[in-house]
């Protein structure tokens, strides 16, 4: 679900602050030096650095929905729960001008719309038929400013708090399937262990999308590689072993359809594939002599 949340948000602020993207990132990893010294186009960073329950409207705006779904299923249902999800939001570049001009577009989005439209919310969240609603929040609100850029090492830099209010389905999240990313170090055994281990390899877990929608049975593998590859299920999910790190190209091809190639970063915050977006090329097939 945090998956899902994330490109709501992408999708709002690509469809109403006027950045294409093309030009402008939009990230949820962790801003430490380390990572901002990877980027090479201006970046907009959500931290998710707190969870918490929002406890106050528990049971009045939720009562509806919980007797509304057990009466049409027949089936004792969880109560849904709403779920505070706290954001530390910058905006990256190497032109200080930029970064304000950034920031101060995402701002104003972000006040704009205390109630995400539906119409940038995937079916995952739609489909339970509740309300996801924001805030800007207050400096007290967040952690201290020095010690939150002391532990990222990184210059101070302005920064806005955000906090989105999302429904958590606690019937859902038992019965989803858990893919994780794992991370397998190889190594000759005749040769002491270094820090700069090579070959270092990941198992990868996304859903493959296109416009906000799932894609069922598309066929996914490593370009250039000879291992067996995934077929996206019921969910749209897809699992890839052995995934070296860096830009790694993959091949996706739907039933009947014609080969596109995807190119995603490893590692990165989530390997969902978008078959809209920019970095998807589709391959031409070749001319016979």
């Amino acid at each position: 679900m945090i998956a899902d949340i994330h490109e709501t948000i992408k999708n709002l602020l690509f469809e109403h602050a006027g950045f294409s993207r093309s030009d402008v990132d939009i990230d949820f990893e962790i801003p430490n030096r380390s990572w901002i010294g990877t980027l090479t186009r201006p970046t907009i960073n959500f931290f998710l650095y707190d969870l918490e329950e929002d406890t106050k409207n528990r049971g009045s705006l939720d009562n509806a929905y919980f007797q509304e779904r057990g009466e049409k299923s027949n089936i004792a249902k969880s109560r849904p729960r709403r779920m505070n999800l706290k954001y530390q939001v910058m905006a990256i570049s190497q032109d200080t001008r930029d970064q304000h001009e950034l920031l101060w577009r995402v701002l104003a989005v972000l006040m704009k719309f205390s109630t995400i439209p539906d119409n940038v919310l995937p079916k995952s969240i739609t489909d339970l038929g509740m309300s996801v609603n924001s805030r800007v929040s207050q400096p007290d609100d967040g952690p201290r400013p020095n010690e939150f850029w002391n532990a990222l090492e990184v210059p101070p830099r302005p920064s806005l708090l955000y906090v989105l209010t999302a429904p958590l389905d606690l019937d859902l999240i038992t019965q989803e399937p858990l893919v994780l990313t794992r991370t397998l170090r190889a190594f000759d055994m005749q040769y002491p262990i270094r820090d700069e281990v090579r070959g270092l390899r990941r198992t990868i877990g996304g859903i493959v999308k296109r416009n906000g929608a799932v894609l069922t049975g598309v066929t996914i593998w490593l370009e250039g590689s000879a291992a067996a590859g995934s077929v996206s299920d019921q969910n749209g999910r897809f699992v890839l072993e052995s995934v070296p790190e860096g830009a790694v190209a993959l091949r996706l091809v739907e039933q009947g359809g014609v080969p596109v190639r995807v190119v995603l970063q490893i590692p990165s915050n989530d390997y969902d594939i978008h078959l809209e977006q920019q970095n998807v090329l589709e391959v031409q097939p070749r001319k016979s002599k």
